[in-house]
């Protein structure tokens, strides 16, 4: 099997036995200042001359990536998270790279999911299994989520809110015991648990090992993986301001 990459890089095709992770992933969560960025941009290294050769065997959809720090992220969100049948998670953020494969993970493990979506994307994450979409550009997410659950939900997964943010109001959907989980160190645990509830900043630092994993899960077809765009390293800051305000489609592919 070929080494890991990142982000949007097309695998070779692997065997159809690859099985969810059962153990090598695990969420190490702290109040440290590291962060993972929150919609998954990512450097393919992938030289302008394989482009054509990865269009041949990638469609904007269900692409295969040798390895996924987009997709390692959420897995170790949803650990953290600790998920159990029933249970009600919120993703905020849900239309890019993390969002995306936080979904399918949570699904997994048998929790009923709302994702975060503009209009023209919440097909898709339904189709991603999603239980209810949110249109942000229609109203607040923190108030529409009361009207379906008003005796709160088990845990949130923000992937938008920095630090400094009105991540509280995500925070007041909670039940006691219920989770908040930040991929941009924006919770105070501390803060947090004076109200019963556990405040995660979630630091990921996937191995290669957990990299190929994720990768055979995407190749066998049990995780799918949605390329949004390919852009010059030019292009990037526009487009981590674009994933950063909830916009994005999926993984960001930077062409070295």
């Amino acid at each position: 099997m070929s080494a890991p990459g990142h982000g949007g890089d097309c695998a070779a095709m692997y065997p159809a036995t690859a099985s969810w992770p059962s153990a090598p992933c695990r969420a190490r969560y702290s109040p440290s200042t590291r962060a993972e960025p929150a919609a998954g941009i990512d450097s393919s290294g992938v030289r302008a001359s394989s482009r054509d050769r990865r269009h041949d065997r990638c469609s904007k959809f269900e692409a295969h990536p040798l390895g996924s720090t987009a997709s390692a992220t959420a897995y170790q969100a949803i650990e953290a998270a600790r998920l159990d049948t029933g249970h009600v998670i919120l993703v905020n953020g849900a239309s890019g790279g993390v969002g995306q494969s936080a979904i399918q993970f949570a699904v997994h493990e048998g929790a009923r999911v709302l994702a975060t979506a503009a209009p023209d994307v919440a097909g898709h994450l339904r189709d991603l299994g999603a239980h209810e979409t949110l249109d942000f550009t229609a109203a607040p997410v923190a108030e529409q989520v009361p009207a379906a659950h008003p005796d709160g939900i088990d845990a949130v997964l923000d992937l938008i809110t920095h630090p400094g943010g009105d991540i509280d109001a995500f925070a007041a959907l909670l039940k006691p015991g219920g989770r908040l989980i930040s991929t941009n160190h924006a919770v105070d645990p501390g803060a947090l648990a004076a109200r019963e509830i556990h405040g995660v900043n979630l630091s990921s630092s996937p191995s290669q090992a957990e990299l190929g994993a994720l990768a055979d899960l995407t190749a066998a077809g049990k995780l799918r993986v949605t390329v949004d765009a390919e852009i010059s390293l030019a292009d990037a800051p526009a487009a981590v301001a674009r994933a950063r305000s909830g916009h994005a489609r999926g993984k960001t592919v930077i062409l070295l």
